[in-house]
């Protein structure tokens, strides 16, 4: 009979070596590890008393089930005072976790110290005969604290490899190779969703982790943060390659095609999928019910302190999700600036109403490795678009190079971070009319056509297109009065009240994380914004119509 959320699990408690009171406690399909109350040395010499509880302690619930499900009562191992002949049993008292009983009271200790030992891996009923112990300093972070354990593996012929029993008891070791820290997967799963809804970075919530273990600062515990932080980036990509179907398509999960790991807006026109048979054949007078709007912006809060470098800190996924892969990205910007760095790029913009703000934005930039990410994202629904976003080195790259045509020198206007991932949010379908929004689009408007020719041939629109180009409502009254008009969404036809904003709603979000993701290496950045947006995908998706 299968067993519901809320039934006893039939967990035994196997005792070796009475004298030193080790005990084993093997972990149930379930995924939970119990044990019953209390396991003495009786010495016949000494009166010894014994607290008996009614129901066992529960030491990590470490499963998908609620953290509320009772534990383990004594019926199912019943210690009865016939059994403990000539020992004095006293009624039920209340029993802490980590706690032993000291005449008067309870007293903290540890699972290390009270000898506990958990069997993992051992199919068959009891301690495995064969049992390889784990790290002695093993330590187990669980919602509740920072636990010292003992931890036993199966070594029986038939036994999975030690990483993979600690995974199938759900807890996530550290490293595949002798672990020394695990986190349950209770904990990483209540850490993720408190970091994207909360914005908790993995120091505060492991600090208070510490808290809550020792508060007075009575117990020395061993620094575990570096691994946890480790295991929360590695649970982060898992969640997104599973949420993404990856390793069910028969494609290795280091092959996955750029952006499929993004969650992509489902309310705009997505060819095959949302549009009539026919739909790029419409005449000019209904062409607006199949345009696609874009806005586009920078972000000058998300920058990136020089720590680390890509060679020692790579992506888990580069070009799967939200964020383009810097291999192509900086070989792009290397070849048509010369300078990634940007230190030697003079900006310039020809909008003197906007001009003041923008050089304001880009001035410090000594020991940078970003000074913020651009994006492309949907104006309507306000989504991150798959491979629309990536890493500024100084400003929005606006730059004067020399630019051949018709054999006489010319100045190009070149946005080269900023073309590179229009195009790049552009790559997974064809849209004949394209509306984008951008603060500077009286600027970027410019010789666009001329920039394009430029990319690489597969990045450039696959038919003729027709692009219109509109500043935000209320960035609009910082430019001049000349771009008022021609860049007015209030005039432009087939736009509805869209106001162009959206990609500022983004950054509202978005920018809860710059603290934590300012001081990271680049590519565990990286990963961590892809989540961010993914979750926030994600919830606008849950709450459409809402």
């Amino acid at each position: 009979m299968p067993r519901t959320a809320r039934s006893k699990p039939n967990t035994r408690l196997y005792t070796h070596q009475p004298a030193t009171s080790s005990k084993v406690f093997t972990s149930n399909k379930s995924g939970y590890v119990r044990s019953v109350d209390q396991t003495v040395s009786i010495d016949s010499s000494d009166e010894t008393d014994v607290t008996m509880n009614e129901s066992s302690t529960d030491l990590f619930p470490i499963g998908d089930e609620d953290l509320d499900t009772p534990a383990l009562d004594s019926e199912s191992n019943p210690i009865r005072p016939s059994e403990l002949s000539g020992i004095k049993v006293k009624p039920p008292a209340k029993r802490y976790l980590n706690s032993v009983w000291s005449e008067e009271h309870f007293s903290r200790t540890s699972f290390f110290e009270m000898g506990i030992r958990f069997q993992v891996g051992h199919n068959g009923s009891g301690r495995c005969m064969f049992a390889t112990p784990a790290h002695k300093d093993l330590m187990v972070i669980h919602v509740n604290g920072i636990h010292h354990v003992l931890i036993d593996y199966c070594s029986c012929s038939s036994a999975y490899e030690p990483y993979q029993q600690l995974l199938d008891a759900a807890l996530y070791p550290g490293t595949p190779l002798e672990p020394q820290t695990c986190a349950t997967f209770t904990v990483l799963r209540q850490f993720h969703t408190m970091n994207l809804q909360g914005k908790i970075s993995a120091f505060d919530y492991y600090k208070a982790l510490e808290l809550m273990t020792d508060a007075n600062g009575m117990i020395k515990l061993r620094d575990r943060l570096p691994s946890f932080m480790i295991m929360v980036r590695e649970w982060r990509h898992l969640k997104a390659a599973k949420r993404a179907g990856g390793g069910h398509s028969g494609v290795k999960l280091e092959e996955t095609p750029r952006g499929e790991f993004a969650v992509k807006c489902r309310a705009c026109p997505v060819p095959k999928v949302n549009l009539p048979p026919g739909w790029e054949n419409a005449p000019a007078e209904t062409s607006w019910l199949y345009q696609l709007i874009l806005s586009q912006d920078a972000n000058f809060r998300l920058k990136n302190r020089l720590r680390s470098s890509n060679e020692k800190d790579p992506s888990l996924q580069p070009g799967f999700a939200y964020f383009v892969s810097d291999d192509n990205y900086l070989s792009h910007l290397a070849k048509n600036l010369g300078n990634v760095n940007g230190t030697t790029d003079d900006e310039i913009s020809h909008c003197v109403g906007f001009a003041a703000i923008w050089l304001a934005n880009t001035r410090k930039s000594k020991g940078l490795r970003a000074t913020g990410v651009a994006s492309v994202s949907c104006s309507r629904h306000q989504f991150f678009c798959p491979n629309g976003t990536g890493d500024l080195q100084k400003g929005e790259k606006c730059v004067f190079v020399p630019f051949f045509m018709n054999g006489d020198v010319d100045t190009l206007f070149r946005y080269s971070n900023m073309d590179f991932l229009f195009f790049m949010a552009l790559l997974w379908t064809y849209f004949p009319w394209i509306l984008l929004c951008y603060d500077i689009a009286c600027q970027y408007a410019r010789r666009f056509w001329d920039r394009m020719e430029l990319l690489p041939v597969g990045m450039r629109f696959a038919g003729p297109t027709f692009v219109q180009w509109a500043v935000p409502k209320f960035h609009l009254p910082a430019h001049k009065s000349e771009c008022h008009g021609p860049f007015a969404l209030n005039y432009t036809p087939g736009v509805g009240r869209t106001d162009g904003e959206g990609v500022e709603r983004n950054w509202a979000f978005l920018n809860g994380a710059a603290p934590s993701t300012s001081q990271m290496g680049p590519g565990a950045r990286h990963d961590t914004l892809d989540d961010f947006m993914g979750f926030w995908n994600f919830r606008k998706t849950v709450d459409y119509g809402v």
